[in-house]
């Protein structure tokens, strides 16, 4: 009689743990892939608006928003696509950041709502064509000097707001910036700087602006935080922890005012394709930093 098979176990070895150095690897590549479907997501949606508006290739779509006016431009030849329909006549605006990109069309979307805009500009020379543009809606605008890293800027601008339009309704604070460096490299300067730009602006604006809402007893703040707040990115922790900082102040700032009927709500955009070519997400050019000046 035979002796029974003793069936074969393969046992297989316990992986290793990876190293410090291939966990980063690997965070970086995942975070990676995540940043190109985001990307190839905004890519295919204009491709689809392309379309859907012609059926144009895409490079064709591109020409023509280089060459010549969309069909659905804003005043003033702002390629802004169809205005965002909802009603804010007799309600007074102030938008820092307003000279460009997303403050640009900020401003224009409230004036065509029907808004008076306050221009919050870190130079004020910067807003005069937009200035013509909201005028030329029938709207009152003011271009104010509001530099946000500086806060007698940001009061006097407040101030002269309330003082020229009689109230305030509504403050966007879209005015940001920050730097790409790996965090062992980052210098205490640029620290600095980003905290100013996003944290220390958004605070000290909505302070300004909410002392006087309380006194009309209601207002709207709306803080401009990040997809870089809830995402981690490589070279961008500074930024990073910055936009995550204003995603926590908003929910600070509204339990406070919500008994003043203040609503202060944050919107996170990502990247955002301005013209063709050119991207923005929160950044100010000629910092070593990635985007568009505001």
């Amino acid at each position: 009689m035979s002796a029974p098979i003793e069936p074969s176990i393969s046992v297989r070895p316990r992986p290793r743990p990876l190293s410090s150095s291939a966990r980063f690897g690997r965070l970086l590549v995942l975070q990676s892939i995540e940043l190109a479907i985001i990307m190839n997501r905004v890519h295919i949606e204009s491709i689809i608006d392309g379309a859907t508006r012609g059926g144009s290739s895409p490079a064709k779509s591109a020409r023509r928003t280089r060459d010549a006016p969309d069909e659905r431009a804003a005043v003033g030849g702002d390629k802004m696509g169809e205005q965002p329909q909802f009603d804010l006549t007799g309600k007074v605006a102030l938008v820092t950041g307003a000279a460009r990109g997303l403050g640009r069309a900020i401003a224009l979307a409230l004036a065509h709502a029907g808004a008076d805009v306050a221009l919050g500009l870190r130079d004020f020379n910067s807003g005069n064509s937009l200035a013509r543009d909201i005028q030329a809606m029938n709207r009152r605008t003011l271009p104010l000097q509001m530099d946000v890293t500086r806060l007698e800027e940001i009061f006097r601008a407040v101030d002269d707001a309330v003082t020229h339009f009689g109230r305030l309704d509504i403050l966007v604070n879209n005015a940001g910036g920050g730097f790409n460096n790996l965090a062992e490299d980052v210098p205490e300067e640029e620290f600095d700087q980003t905290l100013a730009w996003n944290l220390k602006g958004t605070f000290f604006a909505s302070q300004a602006a909410g002392r006087v809402m309380m006194k009309q007893k209601g207002g709207c703040i709306v803080n401009m935080s990040s997809q870089a707040g809830f995402v981690a990115l490589p070279t961008e922790s500074v930024y990073c922890l910055s936009k995550a900082a204003i995603a926590h102040l908003t929910k600070c700032l509204a339990i406070e005012w919500g008994k003043y009927n203040i609503r202060v709500n944050a919107v996170a955009p990502t990247f955002i394709r301005l013209c063709a070519g050119i991207w923005q997400r929160g950044r100010l050019t000629g910092f070593s930093a990635i985007g568009v000046s505001r």
